[in-house]
């Protein structure tokens, strides 16, 4: 810097409108970093060495020896760059503008187990995580669309979640219908979810404010008097309202499915029994042969001849007076099992 050339003042480290980064929180240290380069350029502090260590001054005691100890700091040699480049490095959590895997994990880490009640929570946690997913979605396809709603959802109780879901169900219909075509992996839209959240929390909040309005009462001596009523029993039966109501429907559109599917197969093979009309005639011609003969396509069970039955068979007969084969309770039997079977 020339002599002459003015300086301007850094803001006081405890000033409330002066740049601060503490450790707990690294995915500010980009934006940190950057804001603390615009006021050393308004400063005029140029120089590297002093850069690093009015820095210093603005960050937690944790921070501060941690960053003593990088390279770039000791050396006083390295650059302003080189010292902030280091700094944004041992931070992964740090954002760029694009979408972080880690920064969306952390998100779902912090917010777990959120119901009704948590309605503040769960805004932050919509506007978080929705700037995560979109950037992830768009620009480095990491996650799809159906991975980020899974991953959503599980940031809810699973009661709340499934309800979640069944409202979807009850205003954008079956996931399979005509209207939708979607996978079973991929139902809904994050942003259809994201809607149907905060519907359900509106419906929460209203129905707090009812509660408010019914349970204080003004008596006759104006003394308030507070009843205490089961809301809780109260939002249970109407989200189990809502289960019916959406499990209704979707039992109509798979019996609908189901109806359709097996009047389509009966043409089919109404169609098909109809086109082949000698089937029916061999078949009754077959059964009649069998039922005048009494013996499997009208032949004799002994000789399988045709025109009568194994017990009037006449080369049976002629057997037996031969003493080739005995009766037993009227069925032919060998005198020998070593002997041959006659024939004919």
């Amino acid at each position: 810097m020339n002599e002459g050339q003015q300086r301007g003042r850094l803001p006081l480290a405890s000033s409330r409108d002066a740049p601060k980064f503490e450790h707990q929180k690294p995915e500010e240290v980009r934006r940190f970093m950057k804001r603390m380069e615009t006021i050393f350029t308004i400063a005029g502090i140029g120089e590297a060495k002093e850069r690093k260590n009015k820095i210093l001054d603005y960050v937690d005691a944790q921070t501060e020896m941690e960053w003593r100890g990088f390279k770039t700091f000791k050396n006083n040699e390295a650059s302003w760059d080189e010292f902030a480049n280091e700094i944004v490095k041992a931070y992964p959590e740090a954002l760029d503008g694009a979408g972080s895997v880690t920064a969306l994990e952390q998100i779902c880490r912090k917010y777990t187990r959120m119901g009704t009640e948590d309605g503040p929570e769960i805004n932050a946690f919509i506007r978080k995580f929705r700037a995560q997913a979109t950037q992830l979605m768009d620009d480095k396809g990491v996650y799809g669309n159906g991975q980020l709603v899974q991953k959503f959802l599980k940031c809810f109780k699973p009661s709340f979640a499934e309800l979640i879901l069944l409202r979807a169900l009850q205003i954008y219909g079956h996931h399979a219908s005509p209207a939708r075509k979607r996978h079973k992996d991929n139902k809904y839209e994050l942003d259809e979810i994201i809607e149907v959240v905060q519907l359900l929390l509106e419906d929460a909040l209203d129905r707090n404010i009812e509660d408010f309005d019914r349970v204080i009462e003004k008596p006759a001596n104006h003394t308030v008097k507070v009843k205490t009523e089961p809301r809780e029993t109260e939002e249970v039966m109407s989200n189990l309202q809502d289960s019916v109501m959406a499990m209704g429907k979707e039992f109509k559109s798979y019996t609908q499915m189901l109806q359709q599917t097996l009047q389509q197969e009966l043409r089919s093979m109404t169609q098909a029994f109809n086109a082949r009309p000698n089937v029916v005639h061999a078949a009754q011609a077959s059964y009649s042969n069998v039922n005048q003969s009494g013996g499997s396509l009208g032949r004799c069970f002994h000789c399988w001849e045709p025109g009568h039955r194994h017990y009037n068979c006449p080369h049976m007969k002629r057997q037996v007076a031969e003493g080739k084969l005995i009766l037993v309770d009227g069925k032919p039997r060998l005198k020998n099992a070593d002997d041959d079977f006659p024939k004919g």
